[in-house]
């Protein structure tokens, strides 16, 4: 009998984080982005990755898979200079956990994985935004994670 196993530390204990460079490993997170930016098919999804990869700002897809699956993705640019900290920042532009994977611990994970790869790159900050009605995402970056709400974010869509 297995009582003693907590699920949360056995699935994070078991999760890969794997950089997703091919097409079959950006196709894998395909499902879970989804669950962020949802409107896009998959070939599209896959050849924008690809795109992002290849600009100038290092755009890394990192996929936390678990018994082979994807079930989380963070997704980040860095080599990218701001005059407001005055120096290089990571910027994430993308998080989120498969809502059937939530509260395992996760998301915490990834960004730390990410703020290694920051203090490794000597950035000065992480940054992140967050939709406005993603409100129990905004609950954890409050909580759970050392991020202080700094700036509204706008835009605005050119034809």
């Amino acid at each position: 009998m297995h009582d003693n196993i907590n699920p949360v530390n056995n699935i994070k204990q078991q999760c890969k984080f794997v950089e997703c460079t091919t097409l079959e490993q950006i196709n894998a997170t395909y499902d879970v982005m989804q669950q962020l930016r949802y409107g896009t098919d998959k070939e599209q999804y896959a050849e924008l990755v690809k795109i992002m990869q290849s600009s100038g700002k290092k755009y890394t897809l990192i996929g936390a898979f678990y018994n082979n699956k994807c079930i989380a993705i963070i997704g980040f640019s860095y080599d990218i200079y701001r005059l407001s900290v005055k120096g290089k920042v990571i910027y994430i532009e993308d998080l989120v956990v498969d809502e059937n994977h939530r509260g395992y611990g996760i998301a915490k994970e990834l960004l730390a994985y990410v703020e290694e790869i920051a203090r490794q790159e000597n950035c000065k900050v992480l940054i992140l935004d967050s939709g406005t009605h993603r409100t129990d995402a905004h609950k954890f970056y409050d909580i759970k994670t050392g991020f202080t709400f700094s700036a509204k974010n706008y835009k605005k869509f050119l034809d």
